[in-house]
């Protein structure tokens, strides 16, 4: 079963305190995200930065290791190298 956290109502009476899966928990998480972030100019701005951070980040961090660099980690790492 899963655990009712109280900030989201999971385990309340829309589930009949039968618990809900992950789709359902997922999918209540985001609706109400949704909800909170378009309701609340706070968090809304917070979000936006982070989410614009992450994909500076992202299109900054392209460089791929040497090869011979990404052997050696492998072999340590007992894997493959393909």
């Amino acid at each position: 079963m899963v655990r009712a956290v109280p900030a989201f109502g999971w385990g309340y009476p829309a589930s009949g305190g039968r618990g809900l899966s992950y789709k359902e928990i997922a999918d209540t998480a985001r609706d109400q995200s949704h909800h909170h972030l378009d309701s609340c100019g706070h968090c809304a701005s917070a979000h936006d930065f982070e989410a614009e951070l992450r994909q500076v980040i992202a299109s900054r961090c392209v460089d791929r290791a040497p090869e011979c660099l990404r052997r050696r980690i492998l072999d340590a790492l007992g894997e493959d190298p393909r």
